[in-house]
C-alpha cells in the first residue's frame, strides 16, 4: 500500500525544503483556518459531485480543528501547487503511525502493495467537510449554489498565491468546507489517519506532487 511517510512526516518538521526520492522541493505550510467536525465522520468529495464522495470515521470529538495546506513550488516555472492537506485533532501530537483512510466497503487487503485508495475527483478539486454538511447541502439547493460560488471565488483569488484553497462557511451555520485544487492530475488522492500512541491525532491528504 502506497504511503509516502517521508512527506507525511515532513508536515510536522517545521522545515521548508523537502528532499524527495528524486527532487528537492520548496514547500510552505499555509494556515487555512479551522474545520468543523461532527460525529467523528468526515467526507471527502469533488465539490461539483459532493454526494458521490467518500465518508470515513474515527474517534474524534465534535469541535473545530486547525487546518493547514502545504504548497510546493514546482520548477521550471515556479508554479505553486497544493501538495498536502493536514487536519489536526491534537496540535501537540506528532504521529508515530499512518494508516490509509478507507470507507467501510473497502478492504485494505485488496489494495496492491504500491497501490492506494484515492478519493475520486473529476474536476481535480477536493472538498473536505463533516459528513453531516453534505446532507445540508443536498437539502438546500439555492444556498448550496451560493456556497459553490464562494468556493470558486476563493480558489480563483488564491490560485497563484497558494495553489487554490477555500474555506467556505454555510449560511447562518457554524459549519464549513475546505476545498483545494489538487496539485497533480491524478483522478484520486490518498488520505491517511495519523496516530500517536494508538490514538488518532490528525488526517492528511497527499496530492501526489512530491515523490
Amino acid at each position: 500500500m502506497y504511503i509516502n511517510e517521508s512527506f507525511l512526516n515532513f508536515m510536522f518538521s517545521g522545515q521548508m525544503h523537502y528532499q524527495g526520492a528524486v527532487e528537492n522541493h520548496f514547500v510552505v505550510k499555509e494556515p487555512a483556518g479551522v474545520l468543523v467536525v461532527t460525529k467523528g465522520r468526515l467526507a471527502m468529495a469533488d465539490p461539483y459531485a459532493i454526494n458521490y464522495g467518500v465518508a470515513v470515521s474515527e474517534e474524534i470529538a465534535d469541535g473545530k480543528y486547525p487546518v493547514s495546506t502545504f504548497t510546493a513550488h514546482v520548477e521550471p516555472h515556479d508554479e505553486v501547487k497544493v501538495a498536502g492537506f493536514l487536519l489536526q485533532f491534537d496540535e501537540e501530537a506528532v504521529p508515530d503511525e499512518w494508516k490509509m483512510c478507507l470507507p467501510n466497503f473497502v478492504n485494505d487487503r485488496e489494495i496492491p502493495d504500491e497501490g492506494y485508495y484515492g478519493v475520486p475527483t473529476e474536476s481535480g478539486n477536493l472538498t473536505v467537510c463533516a459528513e453531516q454538511t453534505i446532507g445540508w447541502l443536498l437539502s438546500h439547493a439555492e444556498e448550496s449554489a451560493k456556497v459553490l460560488e464562494d468556493i470558486e471565488s476563493q480558489i480563483s483569488e488564491s490560485y497563484f498565491s497558494n495553489g487554490g484553497v477555500s474555506n467556505a462557511i454555510l449560511p447562518g451555520l457554524e459549519v464549513n468546507l475546505i476545498t483545494m485544487v489538487g496539485g497533480s492530475p491524478a483522478e484520486g488522492y490518498p488520505a491517511y489517519w495519523g496516530y500517536k500512541d494508538g490514538k488518532v491525532c490528525c488526517m492528511a491528504i497527499d496530492f501526489l506532487v512530491v515523490d
